[in-house]
């Protein structure tokens, strides 16, 4: 268990530093939208299910190797990286298990409570009124 926190640890570091970098090197373009954090969802997402594939469909990895990777990787990189790739995977392992309505309730309800905890948040600390 101590190696998976490290590698969880690496990992989520080397991962927000990617995402600072990405959104410091489109800051231009960000003034008028976020884009820099579009990219960090769109390209976690994409490498959460090339990797999360990977791991499925291949026989390279044992069990130790495929956790190690998993901390280090998903878990650590992309979820520094970005949450919304973890939020992704959920969300598609609900659709494939055919939990159509859960992974829609799912959508919905975790985009709109944590929209409403920032606002909850900002009221909180007095930005909004």
């Amino acid at each position: 268990m101590g190696l998976l926190f490290v590698l969880v640890g690496i990992g989520g570091g080397a991962g927000a530093m990617a995402r600072f970098g990405l959104t410091q090197a489109t800051a231009d373009i960000s003034k008028q939208i976020p884009f820099g954090i579009f990219l960090c969802n769109v390209i976690g997402s994409f490498a959460i299910g090339l990797v999360a594939a990977f791991l499925i469909k291949t026989s390279l990895f044992n069990e130790d190797v495929s956790a190690n990777v998993r901390a280090l990787v998903v878990t650590g990189f992309l979820g520094g990286f970005t949450t919304f790739s973890s939020f992704s995977l959920d969300v598609l392992n609900l659709l494939q298990r055919g939990e159509i309505l859960i992974a829609l309730g799912y959508i919905v309800v975790s985009v709109l409570i944590s929209l409403l905890a920032v606002v909850l948040g900002f009221y909180i600390i007095g930005v909004m009124h």
